[in-house]
């Protein structure tokens, strides 16, 4: 279309220049008469006013129709840039997101396996302490505790108004009752402080049971010394 125009313009051109000399020649023979090519002149001029315009006008709309079209080609790039550039964001997010859940269950599992072997060497500890510095004296007063009852307070009685008389009798209750009474003293200097709660309270539970059975036989003891002193048994 641009084309056919400045083809159009090329050729008013071309007649205003043809009709213009006509018109010049035919002024100089004849200066009082309107002539046919100055007419036309006329007309040219205005057919190329005319077509000048006209293509200007579509020589704009083709710019800017052109402009538009490059914008929009350029721009088309840049947003399908654009998009590839959001997914792989996307992607990138995720990835770095099962990244770091797979890092914290990794350290998740990693404290709770720190935790279970340090609660079993915990409770190894513990074992061994209770082995090594709680059961012995335990064991040692157990043996006292029966010792004291089967080697005093039974041969004494069984063999008083033969063997026995009641002066024997009766300094053996009271050595009995003295052998108790430090029994209860070596049974509560034994200690558990290094025992986990739950199991320190079950300690102290079992130490005040062996206080309380070696505290009656104590009484025991004193009893039967009462009695064989008045020599009413």
């Amino acid at each position: 279309m641009n084309n056919l125009f400045a083809i159009t313009v090329f050729i008013s051109l071309i007649s205003i220049i043809v009709f213009a000399i006509l018109t010049l020649v035919n002024f100089i023979k004849d200066k009082n008469k309107v002539s046919k090519p100055s007419k036309r002149l006329g007309i040219s001029i205005v057919f190329f006013v005319l077509f000048f315009i006209l293509f200007g006008v579509t020589r704009d709309k083709n710019e800017v129709t052109t402009d538009r079209e490059e914008k929009v080609e350029t721009a088309a790039p840049v947003k399908e840039e654009n998009a590839v550039e959001k997914q792989a964001r996307e992607v990138k997010v995720t990835v770095e997101k099962q990244a770091l859940e797979a890092k914290n269950d990794e350290e998740k599992a990693i404290a709770e396996q720190k935790a279970k072997e340090e609660k079993e060497k915990k409770l190894a500890d513990e074992q061994n302490h209770y082995i090594n510095d709680i059961k012995p004296h335990i064991d040692k007063a157990i043996i006292a505790y029966d010792s004291y009852w089967s080697e005093i307070w039974k041969p004494t009685f069984e063999g008083l108004g033969n063997s026995v008389n009641l002066s024997i009798a009766s300094n053996r209750m009271k050595m009995l009752d003295n052998n108790y009474r430090m029994l209860d003293t070596q049974i509560s200097k034994i200690k558990g402080s290094q025992l986990s709660e739950e199991n320190k309270k079950i300690f102290e539970e079992y130490i005040s049971s062996m206080r309380a059975a070696a505290t009656a036989r104590r009484k025991a003891a004193q009893n039967a010394q009462a009695i064989l002193d008045k020599g009413i048994f």
